[in-house]
């Protein structure tokens, strides 16, 4: 976050984790100024689980799928 990143990729974390480190990373993200926000985004893990994601706090959810 101090380099300046846009987003913050936080990859194969399960719920619990997030819900624990989502708190830590809010006042790191919410001390840049304005025009560097940053969004912290999770990705992989099981789309059952979705809610239990979308409960932690984090900006975005990205899921993918094989066909």
């Amino acid at each position: 976050m101090v380099a300046g990143a846009d987003v913050l990729l936080l990859n194969e974390f399960s719920p619990e984790s997030l819900a624990t480190l989502v708190p830590m990373l809010c006042p790191q993200a919410e001390a840049r100024p304005a025009r560097a926000s940053i969004v912290l985004a999770a990705s992989g893990g099981n789309p059952a689980d979705l809610k239990l994601y979308a409960k932690t706090g984090v900006d975005l959810n990205m899921r993918s799928a094989l066909s």
